[in-house]
């Protein structure tokens, strides 16, 4: 709902206010001061230098399209390699009071003497005095202390492999870590969901199937951002970065669908396919970098995995999409007309 409102002031208020308050360059030089001149003809300098820089950049990255894919789907390939090394947990550490320091969901109080024992603790309490954990037959605890609930779950489920057990029975590890895995399954769902409707929606607003399948390509990079992200700030895969992948694969189509959509105008409109690319990655460029860096700005203090992503799949989609683009408009060679036959402009 929010995001509608914004739509709707967007299309309504936005542009009436710039008709009010916005004026021209020429107007505004005047008004300006000498400092405020020096400091405005710099930053345009320095764009204009920023713009003519990755215009050269694409150019030299459409000379090499297949190269260029190859490198995404090696970085992909290769932080795809950190999952493992990413804790898992059902929600992320939370503060307690009373110095208690912090607490991951999955740390449960000793169980009372007398109770069944936890088969998520190392150890636990029976009548007559306190006993080490035994767990397939091995003594010693777990160690949970400072541990993600994912791979103390696998220790135990490692464990209880090896404890011989009647037939028809079995033993398994629930409560958080159940609920854990029951809730990644519903939100992968959910994700594979999203995406196709995005990708429903691009297509009936692109009239193509290509076009969308271009624009898509950005999501899968994004893991790149989120994986790196995860792995430096020892951040865990809880509940928490499930939704901010979920919110990426609605973020980071963007920056894609800004190129493909310039592109594709300046290819309608007879200019080369080569040429429209890296003309619309310069017209772009500021838009993107401006839509970047609020959202990466406004989310910092909240989801990592969502800034992570976001500002992985800018800096890949920048060279990803235009050679992608490229591969799937391939340069069509013109054939030469008949002599004597009138062209289709001297026609009209």
């Amino acid at each position: 709902f929010s995001l509608i409102c914004a739509l709707l002031v967007a299309l309504s208020l936005v542009p009436m206010l710039a008709s009010r308050l916005l004026t021209s360059p020429e107007e505004r030089a005047g008004r300006r001061p000498a400092w405020m001149e020096g400091i405005v003809g710099a930053a345009d300098r320095f764009f204009t230098g920023l713009d003519t820089g990755y215009r050269n950049l694409l150019r030299r990255v459409l000379r090499h399209r297949l190269l260029t894919v190859a490198a995404a789907a090696a970085l992909l390939g290769v932080s795809l390699l950190l999952l493992p090394l990413i804790g898992t947990e059902f929600l992320p550490p939370q503060r307690q009071g009373g110095g208690a320091g912090d607490r991951r969901d999955g740390d449960r109080d000793p169980p009372r003497p007398g109770g069944p024992p936890d088969p998520a603790h190392g150890s636990h309490r029976l009548p007559g005095g306190p006993r080490s954990g035994l767990v397939g037959g091995e003594r010693g605890g777990l160690g949970m202390a400072g541990r993600d609930l994912g791979s103390v779950a696998a220790d135990v489920l490692e464990r209880l492999a090896r404890i011989p057990r009647p037939v028809d029975y079995d033993l398994a590890v629930a409560g958080s870590f159940e609920e854990q895995q029951e809730a990644g399954r519903e939100l992968i769902v959910s994700l594979l969901l999203a995406l196709a409707l995005v990708y429903m929606v691009l297509a009936c607003q692109y009239e193509s199937l290509r076009d969308p399948l271009v624009v898509m390509l950005s999501v899968p990079v994004a893991a790149v951002g989120v994986l790196i992200t995860l792995f430096l700030t020892r951040t865990t895969l809880n509940i928490q970065s499930y939704i901010g992948c979920i919110m990426l694969g609605g973020i980071v189509v963007n920056n894609a669908i800004l190129l493909v959509d310039q592109a594709g105008q300046l290819k309608a409109g007879g200019m080369p396919v080569r040429d429209a690319v890296a003309e619309a990655g310069r017209r772009r460029l500021r838009p993107i970098l401006m839509t970047t860096l609020t959202t990466i700005i406004a989310l910092l203090p909240l989801a990592r995995a969502v800034v992570g992503g976001l500002a992985g799949s800018t800096l890949i989609t920048l060279v990803l999409i235009p050679a992608v683009y490229s591969l799937f408009y391939p340069e069509r060679s013109r054939e030469p007309r008949p002599v004597g036959r009138p062209s289709p402009a001297s026609m009209s």
